[in-house]
Formats: C-alpha cells, structure tokens, sequence
C-alpha cells in the first residue's frame, strides 16, 4: 500500500508512537512524504484533536506535493492563514513552510490566540516572533512583523510592511501600516492610526483618534492624542504633547510642553 512504500514508521521519527502502534506505518508515511512534521521533532501528539489549521495543510500538503495539482483560489482561506503555519495548543505557532529567510519551516515563533491573528495569504510573510503576543481579535498581515517582547491586542490591525518591538503596544482599534513602526515601550491605542514610514518610539504614545504619517517621528516621552496629527517630516519629542485637532507638519519640530495651535511647521522655541 502507499502507506507502508516509504519503509518508514512512525515510531522511527517520534517517541510517542510505539513501535506496532495502529498507525505507526501511516504516521511514517506522512512524515517521508512531507505531509506531517509533528508537533515537535520527537512528539506526534496523537491523543490531540486535530484542528481546522492543521488539517487544512494536510490536505493542501496532499494535493500540492503529492498529486501536483494546483488548488483552487478559494480552498486556501487568507484569513487564517492554515496552509503556512501551525497552531499549537500552548499557543505558539510553528512556519510549516519557508515564511521568511530567518523563519524557515520548522521555526517556532511567538504567541496568538487564534487563528485569525496571524492571516497569510502565499508569498505573504507576516510573523510573529518569539516573545511577542497577538491576542483578542488583533490581526496581523501582509508583510508584517511583530517581534521583542511586542503585544498586539483587541481589535488592533497591524499589516502591509509594518513591525512592533521591543516592549511596544499595540491595542484597542488601533491601526499601524504601510512600512510604519512602533518600537521601545512605545504605545498606540484607541482608534489611533500610524502609517507611511512614521515611527513611534521611546515610551511615546499615539491614542483616541491622533494619526502619524509620511515620515513623521513620535519619541521620548512624548504624546499625540485627541484628533491631532503629525505628519511629513515632522517630529515630535522629549516630553511634547500635541493634542486637540493641532497639527504638526513639514519639518515642523515640537519637543517640550504642551502645544496646542491649529498648525506647526516651524521649530518650537528651545527645540
């Protein structure tokens, strides 16, 4: 049968499978034909229940690599992302391909709470790095990264090229995209949103409905909140607070105090 051509077990590869197990001939199988790598190099788990993801890749794994023939557009479901990672039940996910060039397959990453806080679409790289956690209805995509000690959560959106560090956070319906990053103990929240190339950083915080764009810079202690905006190359530092419906743009700098006029794009006095 095609289950015992390999000449492998699966009590050769895991040690939860003893040798004459039911299954030891088919679990070997799986594993020479590239449709199982375990749950880790030596457990198979078969005491586990399977899940939607895991049995998504199987049969995507079955189709693609062993009867070559290309699967529809809608077997692949983006929003979970099943066919490119596992998720294990103490939560960490594990590459089942190659994702990105330091996440070959087999690499274990970070911390999610479902499926659909990691979404994958193929040629897509988004990860979540060890440490770092993505939990509620928090979603992570495209080309997006999280990594460091990063926390992603309610129903925050990070996607296209955009990354988390270090200690920052992530959370309420905030949205961080485009190549844009959050990084240090920075945090953004509320309906806040950072996209372009803007950076948050330091132990910065953008929150309610504040927006940072273009190439914008939020550090130090600084915040941005109510419906303020920083854009273009504008940067705001130190222990600044934009806030109201203020804007900062240009090359406009604010860096102590509180601002509040309608406009900058000057350099505050002191700066």
């Amino acid at each position: 049968s095609a289950q015992s051509s390999s000449g492998v077990k699966g009590s050769d590869t895991f040690d939860d499978i003893p040798e004459g197990h039911w299954a030891d001939e088919a679990i070997g199988w799986a594993v020479a034909s590239g449709i199982t790598t375990g749950t880790s190099d030596t457990k198979f788990s078969p005491n586990d229940t399977l899940n939607r993801a895991q049995m998504v890749t199987f049969l995507h794994r079955f189709y693609t690599h062993l009867v070559a023939v290309d699967l529809p557009p809608d077997v692949i479901v983006c929003e979970s992302g099943a066919p490119r990672y596992n998720l294990r039940s103490n939560g960490d996910i594990v590459a089942l391909v190659d994702i990105r060039d330091d996440v070959p397959a087999g690499t274990v990453g970070g911390k999610i709470q479902s499926e659909s806080n990691l979404s994958q679409c193929t040629n897509h790289t988004a990860w979540v790095y060890p440490d770092a956690t993505v939990s509620g209805d928090a979603s992570v995509s495209g080309n997006a990264t999280v990594y460091g000690n990063a926390t992603v959560s309610g129903s925050a959106t990070v996607y296209d090229s955009a990354s988390v560090s270090g200690n920052a956070t992530v959370y309420g319906s905030a949205t961080v995209s485009g190549d844009a990053t959050v990084s240090g103990g920075a945090s953004v929240y509320g309906n806040a949103t950072v996209y372009g190339s803007a950076t948050v950083s330091g132990s910065a915080s953008v929150r309610e409905s504040a927006t940072v764009y273009g190439n914008a810079t939020v550090s130090g202690s600084a915040s941005v909140y109510d419906s303020a905006s920083v854009w273009g190359n504008a940067t705001v530092y130190g222990s600044a607070a934009v806030y109201r419906s203020s804007t900062v743009y240009g090359d406009g700098k604010v860096c102590r105090d509180r601002h509040r006029s309608t406009s900058w794009n000057t350099v505050q006095e002191g700066c």
